[in-house]
């Protein structure tokens, strides 16, 4: 990037790395609902709600468990009592992973 800031870059490089990993946490929380719910993949979008994938609390429940494991975090009990759709899910997984990694810098 000839011409640009070093900051520039960083910049640039971290929203790009921030990204990927919402793309990735996106595309395995699809997965692990898809397989939880056993749903075609491709019936579970980022737009979809938990009423809509016809989830009860249980299966709600289980979905966050398999989401802490798998990523390695704890979703708080107030949060997770107001998830109510895929994309919430996925935001708060991202959300949580970046705050775990800006500790571990400190």
């Amino acid at each position: 990037m000839r011409g640009s800031h070093p900051e520039e870059v960083i910049l640039k490089e971290m929203s790009s790395a921030v990204e990927n990993a919402h793309n990735d946490v996106a595309s395995t929380v699809l997965d692990l609902l898809a397989t939880s719910q056993r749903l075609p993949r491709e019936q579970v979008t980022l737009n979809s709600t938990f009423e809509e994938l016809k989830m009860d609390s249980l299966d709600a429940i289980n979905l966050i468990f398999a989401v802490e494991e798998k990523f390695n975090i704890s979703i708080p009990d107030d949060a997770a009592k107001s998830i109510r759709t895929v994309r919430e899910m996925v935001d708060g997984v991202v959300s949580l992973m970046k705050n775990r990694a800006l500790m571990q810098n400190k």
